[in-house]
């Protein structure tokens, strides 16, 4: 393996790592966003964590159905991360608004 090669594996390594850390900063979010909605209870703990495995489950399907239709694989995966970013962020208004629409709140 050339030093190129590692460096460039170390930051593919180093890209997931991130990913990964995001998605459980995210989750985390919900959490804490579902519980100000519902309360500190199994049913806001039972939403976020579906939501969260619903997702990564229509990813995996799609990721299966497309990939090997991918040239740029690791392009395509950068664009998508960013994408979830930008809908998670913004996904933090919604459930604000949500909650203070709820009628026992």
């Amino acid at each position: 393996m050339t030093t190129t090669t590692r460096g460039s594996l170390a930051l593919i390594g180093a890209a997931f790592f991130a990913s990964g850390a995001a998605a459980l900063a995210f989750e985390n979010l919900w959490f804490h966003q579902a519980a100000l909605a519902f309360g500190n209870s199994a049913v806001a703990s039972s939403l976020v964590l579906s939501g969260f495995m619903a997702g990564a489950a229509l990813g995996n399907q799609l990721a299966a159905r497309l990939g090997d239709r991918l040239h740029r694989a690791l392009r395509a995966f950068a664009w998508l991360e960013l994408s979830v970013a930008g809908s998670g962020s913004r996904s933090c208004g919604c459930c604000r608004a949500a909650a203070a629409s709820l009628p026992w709140r």
